[in-house]
């Protein structure tokens, strides 16, 4: 019981500047800061706890997503089910253009949502994108495994079964600002970020004094180990606390008392029983 307890207020010193505080230790017992939580019997993953706390601390504000790396929105894809299950409004960018379509048809029952064919980057422009293809035709699938970087996309080519090519196309790139100020976006309380190692580099160009995201997802297990912790700790410097979602991926949240300006209020926290 004793070590029940320090584990209780080991994720409550995580918890409760994001306003959430956990009150059993039959609840801790459960949770797992690296994968799921189990609540009431159902374990359910770490991001959708913080989606249904962060709803529940704030039911009349909107909580959206942006989705940059979207793919088709099927394949691979961790978002959909909250977009689906919450009805998420938001903007999805993907910058292939055969898989851009796909991501819009995949979503056509969600009126909701926005759509952007572009990647994100440091500034507008353009820039060639690699996509591993078989005899010159893109296998369904393989759109995943797109990337900036040649030499990430060449790791994927060495693993296949069958010989295959690294195909260049060139692709519109827009700046983070550009993307917020086109789709008139005053707030993002979900930034999820894949792109095959291009994460960081994303995250560096965004200006934190304009807009900072409530949570950020990124893939951390494609980057380097310098540029991991260098990504960590730009975002802590930014006010996040950083949690490990699962083993390629990393959650960066802002507490409360980073968006209202002032110290987050014991009576303001969700306790979870």
């Amino acid at each position: 019981m004793q070590v029940m307890r320090q584990i209780l207020k080991r994720i409550n010193q995580v918890l409760h500047p994001l306003g959430i505080q956990i009150m059993s230790t039959e609840v801790a017992r459960h949770i797992s800061l690296t994968k799921k939580i189990q609540q009431a019997g159902t374990q359910i993953e770490v991001l959708e706890f913080l989606i249904r706390a962060e709803i529940a601390r704030h039911p009349g504000k909107t909580f959206n997503i942006v989705q940059i790396g979207a793919n088709d929105g099927c394949r691979y894809d961790p978002y959909r089910k909250y977009i689906e299950r919450f009805k998420l409004p938001g903007v999805l960018v993907e910058p292939i253009p055969d898989v851009y379509q796909k991501l819009v048809n995949n979503y056509k029952d969600q009126p909701q949502l926005a759509f952007e064919n572009a990647a994100i980057g440091p500034e507008n422009g353009s820039m060639p994108l690699y996509r591993l293809a078989e005899n010159g035709e893109v296998l369904d699938g393989m759109s995943v495994y797109a990337s900036f970087s040649r030499n990430h996309v060449e790791k994927f080519r060495n693993r296949a079964k069958t010989p295959m090519e690294i195909e260049s196309i060139k692709v519109p790139v827009i700046t983070f600002e550009t993307l917020i100020e086109k789709h008139n976006i005053d707030h993002v309380s979900l930034l999820a970020i894949d792109t095959e190692g291009f994460d960081f580099e994303i995250i560096k160009s965004i200006d934190f004094n304009k807009i900072k995201p409530r949570i950020i997802e990124y893939e951390h297990s494609h980057l380097s180990y310098k540029d991991e912790l260098e990504c960590i700790k730009l975002l802590v410097s930014r006010g996040y606390k950083i949690l490990r979602s699962c083993s390629d991926d990393t959650l960066a949240i802002l507490p409360e008392n980073e968006i209202t300006g002032g110290k987050t209020s014991s009576s303001g926290l969700l306790r979870l029983n």
